[in-house]
């Protein structure tokens, strides 16, 4: 496996995907997890896992034709405290950081963040917009 930048330049190699699970203790990755979204990506339905960019060994030549631009990734803004934020993730991981008693896990809490902006509503006491 390689993952990849956003420019589908090789920087990791893994010689499993044990590996890639080892690497990013954090992100409580499964190997099925993985093995679907490798699928994914070669039927171009996905391009990240977790915001980052994986591939097959066998699969890199025709990824790194694929554009895997940053259009994958949604930006997103707190209104109230006006910071930035790559995607919806990065959000949940922000919030996480500075309130660690949330319930919600990353991933929940980045779905409930995308559902508040469709509702126009908030979420975790903070009014959020979506910028591309």
């Amino acid at each position: 496996m390689y993952e990849c930048d956003k420019d589908n330049n090789i920087i990791k190699e893994f010689s499993t995907v044990d590996g890639i699970i080892e690497c990013y203790p954090e992100l409580n990755l499964t190997r099925k997890g993985i093995d679907n979204f490798l699928s994914s990506v070669m039927a171009n339905r996905g391009k990240t896992y977790y915001g980052h960019y994986f591939c097959r060994k066998s699969d890199y030549d025709i990824y790194k034709k694929e554009s895997h631009k940053d259009n994958r990734l949604k930006s997103v803004k707190c209104v109230e405290l006006n910071m930035f934020f790559k995607s919806f993730m990065e959000a949940a991981r922000y919030l996480k950081e500075i309130n660690p008693d949330l319930k919600s896990d990353e991933k929940g809490m980045s779905s409930n963040i995308q559902r508040a902006i469709k509702r126009n509503i908030k979420a975790y006491g903070y009014t959020w917009e979506r910028l591309n």
